[in-house]
């Protein structure tokens, strides 16, 4: 890819450029509702995550009680003080207070990521409607390039420039990519993370 030159996409309706205002607003609409999903998935992930780290330190838990146990059944079979005894005992009622924690932590985190996952699942129709209303009226090259950048893990997908920056990578923009932005019609992909760019003035256009 030549970083120097911008690739346009325009849009276009019978020939003649349209008004880019409705569009602008289109993909900052898409953005917020791509984020917002993305947050509710990060937070199922985070909350199995959770689950997963708990039940691996329960099982650890659980592997150093069992060895707490027979080292006091060995300690009460070998006569040992009444101290020695007791010392032990208490350190094993700590540890199943603590498993007895881990246990309830972990059946919460997961209660609330099936909820949670439970919600997403229950949307997806209604999601994917909003967001096929939106995308409709984003134009076609703007909404592949979007797509394609949210697939390789860029989110946001669409941003503004700043100062000829790009507010995605904070990569400077060339000249020719700033350029572009003279023509009210057209969206552009920044060379160099690819994001799909929009010049932030075209929203506050009547």
């Amino acid at each position: 890819m030549n970083r120097d030159q911008p690739t346009s996409l325009v849009t276009r309706a019978g020939g003649e450029p349209t008004t880019p205002r409705g569009d602008v607003r289109a993909l900052l609409a898409l953005v917020a509702l791509d984020e917002g999903i993305a947050k509710q998935e990060a937070s199922v992930a985070q909350s199995l995550a959770l689950v997963e780290r708990t039940r691996v330190e329960l099982a650890q838990l659980e592997r150093e009680l069992g060895a707490t146990r027979e080292e006091l059944q060995r300690r009460e079979r070998a006569g040992a003080g009444p101290a020695d005894v007791e010392e032990l005992r208490l350190s094993l009622e700590g540890q199943e207070r603590r498993a007895a924690r881990l246990m309830r932590l972990a059946e919460t985190k997961q209660n609330e990521a099936l909820v949670a996952s439970g919600g997403l699942r229950d949307g997806c129709a209604d999601l994917a409607v909003r967001r096929g209303a939106i995308t409709s009226r984003i134009p076609r090259e703007a909404r592949e390039e979007y797509e394609s950048a949210l697939r390789r893990g860029l989110a946001p997908a669409a941003v503004a420039t700043r100062g000829k920056v790009c507010w995605g990578c904070f990569h400077p923009l060339s000249a020719a990519v700033a350029a572009e932005f003279l023509n009210a019609q057209a969206f552009v992909r920044c060379p160099h993370c690819e994001r799909v760019l929009f010049n932030p003035d075209w929203k506050e256009r009547p």
